[in-house]
């Protein structure tokens, strides 16, 4: 697995590098998160660290939460989202899970 060079906090003049390093962690997070699949949800956090939930359900509710608080999604995949989770009883408050 490829190792991601992470920012440390030192000022040393790599803006643009550090400015394409969040590029591609967004990209890659959307694309994990539109893809509704678990596998490549987690698959994506592994590389990243990102820790997740073991439970499966736990994590679909959790992309669907994401989904509808990324700005980067449409209102349409926002909207579905919410309609998902209001359907089972979860609110897209972060955090909250009723």
């Amino acid at each position: 697995m490829r190792k991601t060079k992470f920012y440390t906090g030192r000022r040393n003049g790599k803006k643009k590098e550090i400015e394409e390093i969040i590029r591609n962690y967004n990209r890659e997070r959307d694309a994990a998160v539109a893809s509704l699949n678990v596998e490549t949800f987690k698959t994506w956090c592994r590389k990243w660290g990102n820790p997740y939930p073991e439970d499966d359900w736990i994590i679909e509710i959790t992309m669907r939460k994401m989904m509808y608080h990324i700005t980067s999604f449409s209102e349409e995949d926002r909207q579905s989202a919410k309609e998902w989770l209001e359907s089972r009883g979860f609110s897209v408050d972060l955090g909250d899970s009723e």
